[in-house]
């Protein structure tokens, strides 16, 4: 009890010190309910029941309101009669609701002392009691088809439902959710949560580790559009191949590259993209622009359009058991190679069909990430192709009719870097993330600073489990009036990264450098559990106390909004558009969507979904980009010319392609070369094919036959094979020559391959 009432021997006792008997222990309650057990509104026990067709009796019970408790007791319950309030034809919702209210009451005769020189006495009627009653009462609700409940002032307490008819109560139910928890129900529910955890207990300890690593290993699945691919690849091979037992030389271009085709003849004139097209009769390129740069659903990180967020932090390791110090290790010098965002490229060709070629981009032949991602004026890291195919089950790959969409899912690649020595001490904390998000900042905690050393905050990518500076994904440099520093380590240095996607199944680094005597505060007791400090001595990464990690708070992107259109840049092409070639850097998680629209006659068409989108050849259109994801994860995409680039663009009418230089093992006589054209019409194409050779190969011979047949695979492709006969060379060159009448039927030459004779 709060306060209680002192009374000494021979003391006067006054009226206010009897009432405290009873005033101060109500207090005492009030402040035990309200702290220990429930400060909102809640009842206990007013069980209803119908007792008539449109009357319900409540019987005993409790109100309880910021820690005080209001009882209604009466013998065989309240009745609450609704007749009156019937609703007329439909259906209408009532609740019983209780309300409390203090009230002196108990009216009893008692003698009063009137006169104390007289000792004369009378007697009064008064209230010899101070009750808390609960009152019962009905709100009723709007008559309808579909009623729903009436609005509750929130000093009432819903009790119960009751859904009315014309014909009277047809259900009652009680609204538990109000119901007061006893501490009894509650120490049994806490007894059954406590039993199920001792039995999952060890399977929920290493949840996390094996989701990670389920989501690692699903990355390095191929996807089924690949596998399909592959099959129907293999099929065609054994049943077209069929080269002849005395050939000398073959050869088979796919249009992928421009590695066997002479693009410095004075007569070529074509567009290698995934086979021989018709040049671009006219052409456009901008970067992906905000249309209002000031944009309100987004905000801009290092040129990535990402959708606003709040923070929310998902980890939080902090204490000081020890401190850290960057003084203790050697300063080294580092090669630090950031890494750049994936990307994204989309097309969508109005009068042009994608190619079957495309399959071959993963035949170890090709490298696919410089041949589909590398936008103009752009240096690639030279990479062993056959490794990069091994990894191509992290690119995802959409293609039908008119559309294709390449992804490179990693959300960073190193294929584009950007390289910087960077000297200090190093001393890094692995984390293994268990989920996909963008980390937004860190906080990182000090204990003391060096009056001189910059510090410089790197998240990395790790390697055989230990920080990677050759695979550096974020960095942000502190100067030291920056560094907020106590010897408790209690106060937080805060580095923002602004959005930067990590990847569920990955080990990441938060690495620290600096040439300065800076402490960070550690805490022991492997709190981090799934990550362990590492260090760099005299060149070396070596591992620290397994028991020590580096105190920190890690905080991530929550967004807003789970789908969100952002108007972009509009596209225009003086004499109309008929294709549109996107590639912008992106993060795109699994479960995520960036899509593309364009306004056409007054509607918002998806270059994914939509049809004949281009098909008037609009010179204007307006442009956006949906942002699908969920609160968790959003994708994100480039803006401005360094991290994006849209191609608008129409198709000409003749093309000229010519095979770099054939050279043959020995003498041949006799060529035949095969030519597949898709999206082939006889109406409107027309292909000429021709060998040249001889000095300057200014010698052309034309076929001496040549057959055409349809394809069996697609009855849009024609393939034509022609028969050469020349005298004994030993080199040539294959000149194919197409023409349309109409640039909206534009076929493409898909694969040319040839055979030679002695």
């Amino acid at each position: 009890m709060q306060r209680k009432v002192n009374i000494t021997p021979n003391q006067k006792v006054t009226t206010e010190d009897f009432n405290n008997f009873g005033a101060f222990p109500r207090a005492s309650f009030d402040t035990l309910h309200r702290d220990a057990i429930d400060h909102t509104v809640k009842y206990a026990g007013f069980a209803t029941v119908q007792s008539a067709p449109a009357e319900v009796t409540v019987g005993a019970g409790r109100m309880y309101k910021n820690g005080e408790v209001f009882y209604r007791d009466d013998e065989g319950g309240v009745s609450l009669d609704m007749l009156s309030d019937l609703p007329a034809v439909a259906k209408r919702i009532a609740i019983v609701v209780a309300y409390g209210n203090q009230v002196d009451t108990d009216l009893e005769t008692r003698s009063i002392l009137t006169d104390a020189a007289t000792r004369q006495i009378e007697g009064q009627e008064i209230a010899t009691e101070s009750r808390r009653v609960a009152y019962l009462d009905v709100v009723y609700g709007q008559e309808n088809a579909t009623p729903v409940a009436p609005a509750i002032s929130s000093d009432f307490v819903a009790v119960a439902e009751v859904v009315l008819t014309p014909a009277g109560i047809e259900s009652i139910r009680a609204l538990t959710a109000n119901q007061l928890p006893s501490v009894r129900k509650n120490k049994e529910a806490i007894t059954v949560i406590n039993n199920r955890l001792t039995a999952i207990g060890p399977e929920l300890d290493t949840a996390k580790s094996n989701i990670a690593g389920l989501g690692a290993a699903m990355r390095g699945k191929a996807n089924v559009g690949f596998v399909t691919d592959l099959a129907i690849d293999v099929a065609n091979v054994k049943e077209e191949i069929g080269l002849p037992d005395d050939y000398t030389a073959w050869g088979t271009d796919h249009f992928l590259t421009t590695d066997e085709i002479d693009t410095d003849h004075p007569d070529f004139n074509a567009t290698i993209l995934e086979g021989g097209r018709f040049p671009y009769a006219a052409q456009a390129n901008l970067p992906i622009a905000l249309n209002n740069p000031l944009e309100p659903k987004v905000t801009v990180h290092d040129n990535m359009a990402v959708p606003n967020f709040a923070e929310q932090k998902l980890l939080s390791v902090t204490g000081r058991d020890g401190e850290y110090s960057l003084a203790d290790t050697t300063i080294e010098t580092v090669e630090v190679r950031e890494l750049t965002r994936t990307r994204t490229v989309v097309r969508y060709h109005e009068s042009q069909q994608v190619c079957t070629n495309s399959a071959f981009w993963r035949n170890g032949q090709y490298d696919p990430i410089e041949g589909i991602f590398r936008r103009a004026g752009e240096t690639y890291e030279v990479e062993n192709v056959g490794n990069n195919i091994e990894r191509q089950g992290l690119t995802h790959w959409v293609r039908v009719r008119r559309y294709t969409e390449e992804q490179f899912e990693e959300p960073f690649f190193d294929r584009v870097v950007n390289t910087e020595n960077v000297s200090g001490s190093v001393v890094g904390q692995t984390i293994l993330q268990g989920s996909d998000g963008y980390l937004t900042s860190l906080n990182l905690f000090f204990t003391r600073k060096a009056v001189a050393g910059e510090v410089h905050v790197i998240i990395s990518e790790t390697k055989a489990g230990a920080l990677d500076l050759k695979r550096t994904i974020a960095r942000k440099t502190l100067a030291v009036a920056d560094i907020d520093a106590d010897p408790n380590g209690e106060t937080a240095t805060n580095i923002n990264f602004g959005a930067v996607p990590v990847q569920k199944g990955a080990r990441y680094a938060v690495v620290v450098m600096s040439a300065g005597a800076h402490f960070l505060a550690t805490v022991e007791g492997n709190k981090l559990a799934t990550g362990g400090i590492f260090y760099v001595q005299d060149g070396e990464i070596e591992q620290g106390d397994a028991n020590v990690d580096l105190a920190m708070e890690a905080f991530f992107a929550e967004f807003t909004a789970p789908i969100l259109q952002v108007e972009l840049s509009p596209l225009s092409l003086g004499g109309g558009i008929d294709m549109i070639d996107i590639n912008a850097d992106t993060t795109v998680f699994e479960g995520t969507r960036l899509e593309f629209q364009v306004l056409i006659a007054g509607e918002w068409k998806t270059l994914s979904q939509d049809d004949a989108i281009l098909a008037t050849r609009p010179e204007f259109a307006r442009f956006r980009a949906m942002f699908i994801g969920t609160k968790d994860i959003m994708p994100a995409l480039g803006v401005t010319a360094a991290r994006s680039n849209v191609e608008v663009s129409r198709p000409g009418s003749a093309r000229t392609i010519v095979s770099a230089e054939r050279t043959m093992p020995a003498a041949v006589t006799t060529v035949t070369v095969r030519v597949r054209y898709e999206n082939w019409d006889d109406a409107h194409n027309a292909s000429t094919v021709t060998l040249l050779h001889g000095a300057g190969f200014n010698t052309e011979v034309t076929a001496d036959a040549s057959i055409d047949t349809v394809a069996p695979d697609d009855a849009g492709a024609m393939i034509r094979e022609l028969s050469f006969t020349v005298p004994s060379i030993t080199s040539f060159k294959i000149k194919e020559v197409g023409a349309t009448d109409d640039s909206r039927f534009a076929d493409h030459v898909a694969r040319l391959a040839y055979v030679a004779f002695a």
